[in-house]
């Protein structure tokens, strides 16, 4: 690869897109594909592995560089064949250690990374696995626990240690021993990162990967058994733990097959090899509701009446008809393809009928890609001779939930006059955020653009309770008519009362639905990694309903006080109380999970994330004129997330302007969206009663949420 190839390799974390950096792989030259590729002379060297997440990562974008930063594969781009298996032939002054990234170009698989310490001898080949495990390794391999820090960096490649690496190795395989024995590998022999396995096989070392579940709880790499459900994540091991923590043995059934799961894949892209007007015809295209399916559409939604089903498909309170409508009635659906289903959660059921938490993420034929994680439910004797599966939905009464949210925050006032203008004290300052978004859907009454099906409509007030929430709860109400938002707003961090959930109806005074947790003091260098307390902490009342306090939980004030994000990990449970009209008792109550553990945000940094373009920029600097609508746009980095739907908010003395949340058009880098009710008014560092703020909203494939703001105060 040319100097200049290898500068742009090096800037892979700077805004590319995935499309882009193939690109870049192609013109500058890479290495063979999985499935062949130029013929190797006999004297070379070449690294091979597996890229996989238990189910194998196909037509994956392969880039090996070395100690130097020099991508060091000679043959035409590396990419995975439909086993996750590629072939890089090392050019001859390739150095070890080496560096393997792999990247999904349909972004439905996180990048992943694995190093090898020490290369092949001349003429032979050396394996170098690539999977969510050697992803972690790598990340307890380096400081900030960030694995990609080291694309680009030799000296953080030069500086890896053969025998640091070796001794996180053994002390993971020790932790794996029971998930390896019951796959039939021997954990005596076995290297996460050198031992061959088939993608995609169910078997051996591919088997444990489709129980094995790596996370980051509190910053640090976790890891648990989805087979073991009542089992906690236990933390990865490093170089110098002494007893590691075994992960638990799995207590589901031994008669139960992972790849009985895959009848989802099989069904909905069976339904889905139909064009839409045969899949789904003649739609209610007014109320939004499929009125036929093809029979060809009739095997993967839990339907009450079939054999052994008595249950019907129900999801955010939408049945079939409503939920599905939007995938089967787009002709953008027609020929979509479908992962194998991602196994996130199994729940055991005392009467055999057992339930499985399911990441399904699709890939249309024009390249556009999504995902939907939904429970799928075991009917024995369902279906004769196949697959008992059935997608029965979340069975929740109505739309709502909550998430572990992410959040970058940029302020373009100089931070000197934000420093020293009275006027500008509580504009937010430069740091990454975390905390829980909950969303529930406003009621039809005063939403821009009504959605016929809305199951929320008689909702007037929730209640959350559960870990990281204040003890009393988080009330959510409707807010103000008029504005665009789908969402209701946190109206108190108190649980209310039962004689305030009468008439006169209270309306939250606020559209923030992320009740923040955890924040930095800044975005770039200590501060990124340093945490600031949150707003009022020492006093003895809470200044802000959406930020966490300490009398909140029960604690005193406390000037230095931090939250605990420990108490916080994946799969924490949510109770949810649903007051619906003016009842002061709940109409509907349930209980939900998060699927993801809330991230620090000192771990923020280590994240990708995209570029705010210089039009949006624009938009929130200081001397803005006032505009009817709002250019967004970004420089998209092939690592991140791509954008799935952006906002404009503002505020003035007449009140807030905001633009409707509008979902970005795949393949798109930017977007003009509206204003609705009046113009983004004009902002100046002469007026402090005036601002704007533009919003990226990441498409989270792991039910968490992330987004990325830019403001002008």
């Amino acid at each position: 690869m040319n100097t200049m190839c290898q500068a742009v390799w090096r800037k892979v974390r700077a805004p590319l897109s995935i499309a882009l950096v193939a690109t870049i792989l192609v013109a500058c030259g890479g290495g063979g594909s999985g499935g062949g590729g130029d013929a190797t002379p006999p004297a070379s060297s070449a690294l091979t592995g597996t890229a996989a997440i238990g189910a194998a990562l196909a037509n994956g974008i392969v880039e090996v560089t070395d100690r130097t930063g020099a991508s060091v594969c000679t043959n035409t781009q590396v990419t995975t064949d439909a086993s996750g298996r590629y072939r890089c032939v090392l050019s001859a002054t390739a150095q070890p250690p080496f560096v393997i990234v792999v990247t999904d170009p349909d972004g439905l698989v996180s990048p992943m990374i694995s190093v090898l310490a020490a290369g092949p001898a001349p003429g032979t080949e050396s394996v170098a696995n690539v999977t969510p495990l050697t992803t972690a390794i790598v990340a307890q391999l380096v400081p900030g626990r960030d694995p990609f820090t080291l694309v680009g960096d030799p000296a953080a490649v030069a500086a890896i240690d053969a025998s640091t690496l070796e001794a996180i190795k053994s002390n993971v395989v020790s932790q794996l021993a029971a998930l390896l024995v019951e796959a039939r590998v021997d954990p005596a022999t076995f290297d996460p990162i050198t031992s061959v396995f088939t993608g995609g096989s169910g078997t051996g070392a591919d088997k444990m990967l489709d129980q094995v579940r790596v996370t980051f709880d509190n910053g640090a790499p976790t890891l648990s058994n989805v087979l073991n459900p009542g089992a906690p994540a236990v933390p990865m091991a490093n170089a110098s733990t002494t007893s590691p923590p075994a992960v638990a043995a799995s207590t589901v059934a031994s008669t139960f097959d992972i790849r009985d799961l895959d009848i989802a894949k099989t069904e909905l892209e069976r339904c889905f090899a139909l064009p839409a007007a045969l899949r789904a015809p003649n739609p209610d295209t007014t109320n939004r509701r499929l009125t036929a399916l093809a029979a060809e559409c009739e095997g993967f939604a839990a339907e009450a009446g079939d054999p052994g089903v008595d249950i019907d498909f129900r999801n955010n309170g939408y049945d079939t008809a409503a939920y599905f409508y939007g995938l089967l009635t787009s002709s953008e659906m027609d020929g979509a393809r479908f992962n194998l289903p991602e196994l996130m959660r199994y729940i055991t059921r005392p009467d055999g009928r057992d339930e499985a938490v399911l990441n399904l993420k699709f890939r249309t034929a024009a390249g556009f890609t999504g995902n939907r994680i939904l429970t799928a439910k075991l009917f024995p004797g369902s279906r004769p001779g196949g697959s008992q599966w059935w997608l029965i939905g979340n069975q929740r009464p109505v739309d709502a939930f909550i998430r572990a949210a992410i959040r970058q925050r940029e302020q373009t006032i100089p931070q000197a006059l934000l420093d020293s203008s009275p006027a500008f004290n509580n504009a937010a300052r430069n740091r990454f955020e975390v905390g829980l978004e909950i969303f529930v859907h406003r009621p039809n009454n005063g939403v821009t653009v009504a959605n016929p099906n809305n199951p929320n409509n008689a909702v007037r007030y929730v209640r959350v309770k559960g870990p990281g929430l204040p003890v009393a709860g988080l009330m959510l109400a409707d807010v103000a008519a008029g504005l665009p938002q789908t969402w209701m707003g946190i109206l108190n961090a108190t649980g209310g009362n039962p004689n305030e959930v009468v008439a006169p109806q209270q309306f939250a005074t606020t559209s923030a639905n992320i009740f923040r947790i955890q924040r930095t003091r800044g975005l770039t260098g200590a501060d990124a990694i340093t945490l600031r307390p949150n707003p009022g902490v020492g006093s003895a009342t809470p200044g802000f309903v959406d930020w966490a306090h300490p009398t909140m939980y029960g604690e005193a004030p406390d000037a230095l006080w931090q939250f605990n994000l420990a108490q916080v990990p994946a799969w924490s449970l949510y109770e949810f109380e649903v007051f619906c009209d003016a009842a002061t008792v709940p109409c509907h109550t349930f209980s939900t999970r998060i699927t993801t553990p809330l991230l620090p945000a000192a771990y923020a940094s280590t994240q990708q994330w995209h570029a705010f373009a210089p039009a949006s920029r624009a938009f929130v600097a200081d001397g803005a004129p006032a505009v009817a609508t709002a250019e967004i746009a970004w420089a998209s980095n092939g690592l991140a997330e791509r954008v799935d739907s952006v906002n404009a908010y503002s505020f003035s003395p007449s009140g807030p302007v905001n633009s409707p949340s509008t979902v970005v058009p795949r393949g798109s880098f930017g977007i003009t969206v509206p204003a609705v009710g009046g113009d983004f008014p004009a902002v100046s560092v002469s007026d402090s009663t005036r601002g704007r703020t533009l919003q990226l909203r990441h498409l989270m494939l792991d039910g968490s949420y992330k987004d990325h703001l830019i403001q002008f105060n």
